[in-house]
């Protein structure tokens, strides 16, 4: 075995860059509901805070007066 036991891989996950992979150590790992104030803290702006979140959702308009443009619209 490497050496790591659950509780060093935990916390390194829980200081990870990337706060989806912080959300999901709380979710799972730690059995966290969506009301405790660490998993409403990273929730709250999750697609601005999270390089990943906010690609996945770029194709989205800015405002609601905007359209939505066809998924396949760049090729």
């Amino acid at each position: 075995m490497l050496g790591l036991n659950v509780k060093s891989v935990i916390e390194f996950l829980l200081n990870f860059n990337e706060p989806v992979v912080r959300l999901k150590t709380y979710l799972r790992l730690l059995d966290h509901d969506y009301d405790t104030s660490e998993v409403k803290k990273l929730t709250a702006n999750l697609k601005k805070e999270s390089p990943l979140i906010s690609s996945l959702f770029s194709y989205l308009p800015k405002d609601e007066t905007s359209k939505i443009s066809h998924v396949y619209t760049k090729w």
